[in-house]
């Protein structure tokens, strides 16, 4: 069955079909294995995973999905998901890295019952047995009498060189690792809460470094993702958060590379002891600060960054100066700030509004330093401001805006490098225009545009992927 929407959209490129493939596969396989194949949510989804296999075999002959270094591949094409078609791209993604499949192939004519009995093969796979997965799904295969379709296992992809904008790429990049380390916060509480499964940090320390990397070249994408807050699962989000501040803010005190690395370890594993006692209904700051201890002392290993991890999992609920006396160590000090001010700009319900940026950053500066390290919250007021990243803002003139940048040249954080989302009259801009705030109209004397109301990403932007496209 074709559709028709598809095969009237010449400009699609192999990207968009196999995006389209990687969706349909989640979806068909995710509602197989809940309601079963036989259902309607579930031969609803599969319809529409048979119709783009279709174009697929229309366009290139048949579909040959690839997974190597995390990557997707339809066809060699390389695989780039927006943030609808994430949550879709890292299940696919642990599908294959989980049954040890490098690619499965899919020939023209292949028909609907064969796909059934080729996902119930996959979905068979015991990944707690001794037997390789592979080798299961292979069999499991045979048993079905699945003929056409073929698994392969893992190979190298030689990838062209990219001559796209390279800026266009570092902002995709940084979405990319944004959602990916969301990704891996899930993944990892999901293993928290199962003693005898080891805790995979190699995933997590690979995200980490690619923060660590994309946050040195340019700071503003990342950032701007901690709108996203008031959107999904709060404790993998916050997570992710916590990340990014806190290595922005290492990097503003000096930490080298290396350290900042392990600091952003400790900041996106700083909670993840929650998972481990919120079944009860008595979670509290002590008690899961050391169940995240525990969890991470099982299997972190005993390299610095997993160590320092343990302790910052541990303390990072402590003030400046540790009980004993003596100072607490620079990383949970980081931590602690970034975790108050993520928690507290972040609503916790219809009856727990969150609290503007500026208040909270306030707060925190009011402390006498009992609480709170005075030069770390000095620097996240640098880096945050009373305006941060990604906060819609409505000016007097009558445009509304998102903020984009800050301005190298002039010493005020209330005054941000903006861009508009809507004209005076309220119509969408397509042309991306920027609007220094910090620009004085001469022959008024005075600053060209005022600052009416701001508000956050969440309150205005209903869909996540409507506040990336903005970005």
């Amino acid at each position: 069955m074709s559709d028709p929407a598809h095969s009237a959209s010449p400009e699609r490129d192999t990207a968009h079909v196999g995006a389209d493939v990687v969706k349909g596969l989640y979806a068909s396989t995710k509602l197989g294995h809940l309601y079963g194949f036989d259902g309607r949510v579930a031969r609803e989804a599969r319809e529409k995973l048979m119709s783009v296999l279709h174009e697929a075999f229309t366009r290139y002959g048949g579909a040959m999905l690839r997974l190597a270094n995390e990557t997707l591949y339809l066809n060699e094409a390389r695989l780039r998901m927006d943030f609808d078609g994430f949550v879709a791209f890292r299940y696919v993604v642990n599908l294959f890295d989980e049954r040890g499949i490098g690619e499965i192939a899919i020939p023209a004519g292949v028909q609907e019952p064969e796909v059934v009995q080729f996902l119930e093969a996959v979905l068979s796979v015991d990944l707690q047995a001794d037997e390789p997965p592979l080798a299961q799904l292979e069999r499991a295969i045979i048993d079905k009498r699945v003929t056409n379709i073929t698994v392969g296992e893992p190979r190298e992809i030689e990838e062209e060189a990219d001559d796209e904008d390279p800026l266009g790429d570092l902002r995709q990049a940084s979405i990319q690792a944004y959602f990916r380390s969301i990704f891996v916060v899930k993944s990892l509480a999901a293993q928290s809460r199962r003693p005898d499964e080891p805790i995979e940090m190699r995933k997590a320390k690979r995200v980490v470094h690619e923060m660590v990397d994309l946050l040195e070249r340019d700071e503003t994408t990342l950032l701007s993702l901690i709108a996203l807050k008031n959107f999904g699962d709060y404790a993998a989000n916050h997570a992710a958060n916590v990340a990014a501040l806190s290595i922005v803010i290492g990097k503003r005190v000096g930490l080298p590379r290396p350290l900042l690395a392990d600091l952003g370890l400790c900041a996106l594993l700083h909670d993840i002891g929650r998972n481990a006692v919120e079944d009860d209904g008595t979670d509290d700051e002590e008690r899961h600060a050391v169940a995240g201890a525990r969890t991470l002392l099982r299997d972190g290993g005993y390299a610095d960054g997993a160590v320092r991890a343990v302790l910052t999992a541990r303390w990072h609920h402590e003030g400046p100066t540790r009980a004993s006396g003596g100072p607490s160590p620079l990383m949970h000090r980081i931590v602690r700030v970034a975790d108050v001010y993520d928690t507290l700009t972040t609503p916790a319900g219809p009856r727990h509004p969150a609290l503007a940026p500026a208040t909270v950053i306030n707060l925190l500066s009011r402390d006498d330093g009992t609480h709170f390290d005075p030069l770390v919250v000095k620097t996240l007021a640098s880096v945050c401001g009373p305006h941060p990243l990604g906060t819609v803002i409505d000016l007097d003139t009558g445009e509304r805006t998102l903020v984009c940048g800050r301005n190298p040249h002039f010493d005020d954080p209330r005054r941000p490098v903006v861009r508009v989302l809507q004209d005076e009259y309220g119509d969408d801009v397509t042309e991306r225009t920027e609007i220094d705030l910090s620009r004085v109209d001469r022959e008024k004397g005075r600053f060209a545009h005022e600052i009416v109301q701001s508000y956050s990403a969440g309150r205005i932007f209903k869909k996540p992927a409507d506040f990336v496209d903005a970005l």
